[in-house]
């Protein structure tokens, strides 16, 4: 499996975890990851064997690197050299005999990473080894002509939701896609009870933020404030507990910085903040116990909806648009699209509906949740018949 960002990203973690549960620990399973140190603080060196992602940039002659770069330079290209040093990257394994899954999540929902999966796979289909694209969506303005041919290359597509089927269907790819539930529905819990007091009574909402809230502000600080009206029509209007949860501790890109800034502007003990870095198993089991979920991060949202958690998702991405839209067919009343706020109430007003159909949407979740969670196994059942695995 490649290419792994490291488990600070706790929906990353969680798809590796939930995939390699699902595939059974009897296969022997690598994992090319970009941080080894913080996997193994995570357990993942416990279920497959951890590889540093990129080979070393030493095994490319000075000559290749200085023109690569210089080339770049003068075509105003945005590729670094470590993209270069994929295509001097040994194949570690049997190539008759192994199959790669290269992790979908976002990775063709924004730009940037699309030089570097292009010579990850240039590499892996050079030693004749079968790829497969897995958990993926995919937002139309990446897809350019470069992007489209090299997802024809992959044997298998495996897409979470049906606006990325779709897109893929109109781009003429549609023999190797095949939907199914991202995996991390499937992920399992593991006990904490540090804030069992704290949600004891069944009455705290959970709360996630995000650290990049304001990059699609429409106005100056929209999201920000829309939050803040929100906390503060909660602890004025309600009496329940607000437990906030960061779900991305990375740095420079830690739910945590603005999770704590925000808490700090209201000092109040109906509110606490998650500052210990659990793992996904860990923070799926504490999301589990909120009444309801208003969330950002696609895989904090995962984790309520598995768990039949009623949430509310603020996003504006395909992933979590397609997510929502597929499990209840609408995501009218369960999504807050952030780039469309324009007043510092929008997201109140949004709440006010919501929790009016909390129980409804509660009761939806238990009817859909089984069979969703399920059909995240159609993805391992079409990597055993496409790859003999």
């Amino acid at each position: 499996m490649t290419p792994h960002s490291g488990c600070y990203n706790h929906g990353c973690e969680a798809i590796v975890k939930s995939t390699v549960d699902m595939l059974g620990k009897n296969n022997e399973l690598f994992l090319y990851s970009y941080d080894i140190e913080n996997d193994k603080k995570y357990g993942l060196d416990q279920i497959c064997t951890l590889i540093e992602n990129v080979s070393e940039k030493r095994i490319i002659s000075k000559w290749k690197q200085y023109s690569f770069t210089l080339k770049e330079k003068i075509t105003h290209g945005d590729r670094d050299l470590e993209e270069l040093s994929y295509r001097h990257k040994k194949a570690l394994f049997d190539t008759k005999n192994t199959f790669v899954l290269s992790i979908g999540g976002d990775n063709y929902c924004y730009t940037g990473m699309q030089h570097m999966l292009s010579e990850q796979l240039k590499c892996f289909t050079y030693n004749k080894m079968k790829c497969g694209l897995w958990g993926c969506s995919l937002e139309e303005d990446v897809l350019t002509p470069n992007v489209i041919e090299d997802l024809k290359q992959y044997k298998l597509i495996t897409v979470r939701e049906t606006i990325s089927q779709e897109l893929l269907l109109r781009n003429g790819i549609s023999d190797s896609v095949v939907l199914c539930s991202d995996p991390a529905f499937t992920l399992k819990k593991e006990n904490v009870t540090d804030y069992d007091e704290f949600l004891r009574d069944h009455n705290t909402i959970g709360l996630n933020m995000s650290a990049l809230i304001n990059r699609y502000d429409s106005y100056s600080k929209a999201t920000y404030r829309n939050f803040y009206n929100l906390i503060n029509t909660i602890l004025e209007t309600t009496d329940s507990n607000i437990l906030m949860i960061p779900h991305v501790r990375q740095k420079g890109n830690d739910d945590l910085d603005s999770i704590s800034e925000m808490a700090s502007q209201f000092q109040s003990n109906r509110i606490a903040v998650i500052d210990n870095d659990y793992n996904c198993m860990q923070l799926k089991d504490i999301i589990s116990k909120c009444r309801v979920f208003i969330g950002c991060r696609t895989h904090a949202t995962i984790a309520a909806y598995s768990t039949g958690v009623p949430t509310l998702v603020i996003g504006y991405s395909t992933k979590s648009r397609g997510i929502c839209k597929d499990l209840f067919g609408t995501t009218e009343g369960l999504l807050v699209d952030a780039r469309k706020f324009r007043t510092d109430d929008d997201l109140v007003n949004e709440f006010r509906v919501f929790m009016h159909n909390e129980d409804a949407i509660r009761k939806d979740l238990k009817t859909i949740m089984p069979e969703y969670i399920q059909k995240a196994y159609t993805g391992v059942n079409s990597i055993q018949q496409i790859f003999n695995f």
